[in-house]
């Protein structure tokens, strides 16, 4: 799905998409079954898990896509990934989601991210991420606000936060910019600015503008922003 806006929805899980695999299909995570391009889910709901995305049975990627102000009861505010899925997120905004563990993310399988910012979430356990089991593999350049419940061994570009030093992406909020679909912006302090790989992020953004440009007063000319 490219350009798509799933918003005000509901389910007991999975409030926007509940991706689940028909059972004859021997290896669910042999190739991307479900990819999410340029797209929005916002103010979704679930009574149980995922107001966003449920990744039950299946392989998800998701590429320049934002989740915002979904909520579940239990796990995974924003994304749910199932033990032994496959969840695959590049160029993502992933805030402003509550559940009660893991209130941008709830990972069971394996789990994959760059350029991704997955940060002011709200959750009792886990704002940000929670993983009960699985794999989480960081590829690079990603923003988190705190990884509380959330481990993975970071690497080149990576803004982790923590508990006690949390880090807040300062973000506009959830509004159409020049866009098919409602985004953030970052404000002119937000630490996402110039902050993705300049060789992995996808050529335009979530918005359709070409990457990089040099729309802020850092220095360093034009650099790929998260």
């Amino acid at each position: 799905s490219t350009e798509s806006h799933l918003t005000a929805n509901t389910a007991r899980s999975g409030g926007a998409i509940f991706n689940n695999l028909d059972p004859s299909v021997t290896n669910p995570v042999a190739a991307p079954n479900l990819t999410l391009i340029r797209s929005t889910l916002s103010a979704n709901v679930a009574s149980i898990n995922s107001g966003g995305l449920a990744n039950l049975r299946g392989s998800a990627e998701l590429i320049n896509s934002t989740l915002s102000g979904n909520t579940a009861t239990f796990d995974g505010g924003g994304v749910w990934n199932a033990s032994a899925m496959r969840l695959s997120l590049l160029s993502n905004t992933i805030t402003d989601n509550t559940s009660s563990r893991g209130g941008g993310l709830f990972n069971a399988g394996n789990f994959e991210f760059a350029n991704t910012i997955l940060a002011a979430n709200h959750g009792a356990t886990g704002s940000d991420g929670f993983t009960s089991s699985g794999s989480v593999t960081s590829l690079g350049h990603n923003l988190i606000g705190n990884n509380d419940q959330f481990p993975f061994t970071s690497t080149t570009g990576d803004q982790v936060g923590t508990p006690d030093d949390v880090k807040d992406p300062r973000l506009a909020s959830l509004a159409l910019a020049d866009s098919s679909v409602p985004v953030h912006l970052l404000n002119s302090e937000s630490p996402a600015l110039d902050a993705a790989s300049e060789t992995d992020s996808p050529i335009t953004d979530q918005r359709g503008i070409h990457r990089p440009q040099d729309g802020d007063t850092l220095p360093g000319g034009a650099k790929p922003d998260i």
